[in-house]
């Protein structure tokens, strides 16, 4: 990253941090913070890195956007609606931000001559919710930006599973009910999903930005059954109470298709949770959870 001018989106959310403060530790020149939320941008400002610059802005507005991309080498786009249910319950929403908006991330970089590196989810992988398709369509949107620039590939996707102990995600959740004594509630107890850290996401995401573009880059994950997680995170024998699927979720993600052909893969075959070779018993992820 060393001269670098690096511009992320969403740059105010957890991966945004998380990669502002990796990127911050290496020669990068420049870092650029683009979010739609002024107070965390304040907060991330406190940082006190004078190669720091927090732009207040969204992906929505293009004219903004292609400001904000002005001299910038490399950009990492993470700016997305991610909640499931959100993404049902207003998918229009969920167009105008993670379809369109990515549209506006290819249109400044073409315009700015920017690489970029688009953060994707496993959820684009045989997509059956909004969210998912909506990822996936953005995924078509990068990868086929190459194109537009006469053979010379600017455009990667990284897609990864959820990130372990994220804003909204389930282990912060249950941590809350263990700590109370009360019951933890699970969907399905053959439920199987993808371990990644922030900290390994930013580090694969640098990693992806030195590669060739033109593909989808995948991590290679452990996996876990939910049920395995939830012994770990439990205080006491308090049971479980399986409540059911909403409708939005699958029993397994899904993070390479069969029919995929521009997909860097580290397991080299088609991959879900349930079948990732590196699953992760009830003890290890105790230890996982105690890193956290």
């Amino acid at each position: 990253m060393t001269g670098r001018t690096v511009l992320i989106t969403g740059g105010s959310g957890s991966f945004g941090t998380a990669a502002t403060k990796a990127l911050l530790a290496t020669g990068v020149h420049r870092v650029r913070a683009y979010a739609r939320g002024e107070h965390r941008l304040a907060t991330l400002q406190e940082l006190g890195d004078e190669r720091l610059r927090t732009f207040a802005g969204d992906v929505r507005d293009l004219d903004r956007l292609t400001l904000a991309m002005r001299g910038v080498d490399l950009v990492f786009h993470a700016a997305a609606m991610k909640r499931v249910e959100r993404c049902e319950y207003d998918p229009l929403e969920a167009i105008h931000t993670n379809i369109l908006g990515t549209e506006n991330v290819v249109r400044a970089a073409l315009a700015t001559d920017a690489r970029v590196v688009f953060l994707s989810s496993d959820k684009a992988c045989r997509p059956i919710t909004h969210y998912g398709y909506t990822k996936a369509a953005a995924e078509s949107l990068v990868l086929k930006a190459n194109a537009y620039v006469g053979g010379r590939a600017r455009f990667s996707v990284m897609r990864y599973g959820n990130v372990s102990n994220s804003q909204g995600s389930v282990i912060p959740y249950w941590q809350r009910l263990a700590e109370a004594g009360n019951v933890l509630p699970i969907t399905d107890l053959r439920m199987t999903r993808f371990w990644i850290t922030i900290e390994e996401a930013v580090a694969f995401a640098l990693w992806v930005a030195d590669q060739s573009a033109g593909m989808i880059y995948v991590p290679k994950m452990p996996a876990y059954k939910l049920v395995d997680l939830a012994f770990a995170i439990q205080r006491c024998p308090t049971p479980l109470k399986v409540i059911g699927t909403r409708g939005v979720e699958k029993l397994h993600e899904d993070i390479v298709a069969p029919w995929e052909r521009h997909v860097v893969n580290p397991w080299g075959a088609p991959m879900s949770s349930d079948l990732a070779p590196d699953q992760l018993d009830v003890k290890t992820l105790q230890r996982y959870l105690e890193a956290l």
